[in-house]
Order: structure tokens, then C-alpha cells, then sequence
């Protein structure tokens, strides 16, 4: 059963598209538990060429919006069209390390999370790291305030704790940059 569908909204990042893509097929997560699905609004440069080479195959779906409707809308038509019980947003100028979604989809199901945020870092043309965007932070108490991140924290390191989901939880320590988040989170030492 597919377990998360990567939805990638477009407008005009024809130059970016296919690096985008490429990077969503090279998850670690097995081909058989995804779906990318990519909705692209009306683009006027290469990007409906390059889409159509992607449309159909491997586990790629496009769908070409007849109007121009704005990211929001775009969005919508995306979630609409998601059939996984797990969403990830992707812009079509990212790029995804290998280990998104397997990370995002174990901590997700593992807290029975409706919604879960990351980190990224902004790069130039050439792929540089210019800095680190720190989305969420509940360590630092950051996302919400002090009580109700605090609450949200000491849950989700009880979870990762629970013997009912070791196995997911192992799944994510066989990979060296997980781990490497997970301490630098605090949810391990």
C-alpha cells in the first residue's frame, strides 16, 4: 500500500524541474510505498515539455491545470488528488535529500502527527549552501510557545521511545544523516 504521495506544485521552474523530480525518485523509501503527483499551473515555458516526459512513468502523475489559479488552488487540486494517507509539499525549485520522506512518514505515523514541518537549507545556482532555514524548532520552543511546545516535545520523545513502533524507529537509524538529525533534535545522544 502507498503510504505518502509527494506533491509537487509548478509554475515557470522549468530550469529547476527534472533535478526536482529526479531527487523525489532517489528516496530511500521503497517506490511501492510513494507516488509523486505534480500539478503544474498553466506554465508558459519548458516545464510542460519536461512534464511530459516524467507524465506516467515510474510512479509519476501529472495534472495541467487549463488556467492559470495561483499556488493555493494549485495545492488543493494536489490534495484532492492524493490517494496516500500521507502528504509531503514540495516546491518544483527543491531538491529532497533521500531520506525525506521515509524520515517525515516515520515521524508522522509514529506520533500520529496530522502535519509535520522540517528544515532546509537555501543553496545557489550552483548547489552551494548559503544557510541553514530552521522551519520549525521545538527544542528552542520556537513553533508554538513555551507550554503547548514544550507538551508537543516531551510527547514526541515518549513515542519515539514506545516498543510498538521499534521497528519503523530502526528504519531510521540505519541511516546515518537521520541519526545525525535525530541528536542534533535532542530525541537522541
Amino acid at each position: 500500500m502507498k503510504k505518502v504521495t509527494i506533491l509537487i506544485t509548478n509554475y515557470n521552474y522549468g530550469v529547476y524541474l527534472s533535478r526536482c523530480i529526479r531527487s523525489c525518485l532517489a528516496q530511500t523509501m521503497s517506490k511501492e510505498e510513494y507516488d509523486i503527483l505534480v500539478v503544474d499551473d498553466k506554465s508558459n515555458d519548458c516545464s510542460r515539455e519536461i512534464l511530459s516526459h516524467w507524465d506516467g512513468k515510474y510512479n509519476i502523475k501529472v495534472i495541467y491545470n487549463d488556467q492559470n489559479i495561483g499556488l493555493g488552488a494549485s495545492c488543493r487540486i494536489g490534495v484532492k488528488n492524493c490517494e496516500t494517507p500521507y502528504i509531503v509539499r514540495v516546491d518544483a525549485d527543491d531538491y529532497i535529500s533521500e531520506d525525506f520522506c521515509k524520515f517525515l512518514y516515520v515521524y508522522a505515523s509514529t506520533n500520529k502527527s496530522h502535519a509535520v514541518a522540517c528544515d532546509y537549507y537555501k543553496v545557489d545556482f550552483d548547489e552551494n549552501m548559503l544557510n541553514h532555514q530552521n522551519h520549525t524548532n521545538l527544542t528552542d520552543n520556537v513553533a508554538w510557545g513555551d507550554s503547548q511546545a514544550s507538551a508537543v516535545h516531551a510527547k514526541s520523545i515518549n513515542k519515539w521511545k514506545n516498543t510498538e513502533d521499534k521497528d519503523r524507529i530502526n528504519e531510521v537509524y540505519k541511516n546515518n544523516l537521520s541519526v545525525n538529525l535525530l541528536k542534533r533534535l535532542n530525541y537522541v545522544q
